[in-house]
């Protein structure tokens, strides 16, 4: 006879109703493009200690690093979040992207453009397990495509 193990889940870090505010809040930080907010939400929720939040507010800096460079009058237009695929350590996990608009003045010029970035977070049955950047994910492009496959 075959015996089944069973290994215990990860377990939650944050209760369904502090998810459901997290990712609101996380959310309008990732959308303003703020590490400050960043922290100040992972302080809020008692998170500022989890062993994922110091990569991930360093990521922060490098990712947002090209938004908030004043010295070059660098100026987001617009952000749009959309859903989306991983495909690299998530494969086929749905993470959230984020696209950027973002102009640049150079001269007497305004250049436009565009870049995105996503984040992971693990959910089970409504609480937080874990939360993560996504480097590797789906372009508007590739969903669209895929969306007119199915």
């Amino acid at each position: 006879m075959r015996k089944i193990i069973t290994t215990k889940s990860k377990e939650s870090i944050l209760s369904i109703e502090d998810t459901l505010a997290f990712i609101e809040c996380l959310d309008l930080a990732l959308r303003n493009t703020s590490t400050e907010m960043l922290k100040e939400i992972f302080e809020k929720f008692d998170l500022i200690d989890h062993f994922e939040s110091g990569d991930f507010l360093s990521m922060s800096r490098f990712v947002f690093k090209r938004y908030n460079n004043h010295e070059e009058k660098i100026q987001v237009v617009k952000v749009e979040h959309r859903n989306t695929y991983c495909v690299a350590c998530s494969f086929g996990k749905k993470v959230k992207a984020y696209d950027i608009e973002y102009k640049k003045e150079d001269s007497n010029i305004s250049i436009v453009y565009n870049s995105s970035f996503a984040i992971n977070l693990e959910i089970f049955e409504g609480e937080l397990i874990n939360y993560s950047w996504c480097n590797a994910f789906l372009s508007k492009e590739e969903m669209k495509n895929i969306l007119e496959i199915k």
